[in-house]
C-alpha cells in the first residue's frame, strides 16, 4: 500500500498505528519515534479540521 513511497508521503495516521501496534522496526520504528511530536501534532490539526 504504502511501500516505496517517501515517508512524508505516507500518512501519519498510518504511521503512528505502526508505532503502537509494534509493527514498525529498525530505521522506521527510529523514524517514527524521532518524528512522534510531529506526527501527533499533524494528526490533532487533521481532526480539528473535521469538526
Amino acid at each position: 500500500m504504502h511501500k516505496g513511497k517517501a515517508l512524508a508521503n505516507v500518512p501519519d495516521s498510518y504511521l503512528l498505528w505502526l508505532y503502537t501496534e509494534n509493527k514498525a522496526h529498525g530505521e522506521l520504528r527510529e523514524y517514527i519515534k524521532n518524528n512522534l511530536a510531529s506526527i501527533n501534532t499533524n494528526i490533532k490539526r487533521s481532526l480539528q479540521k473535521l469538526k
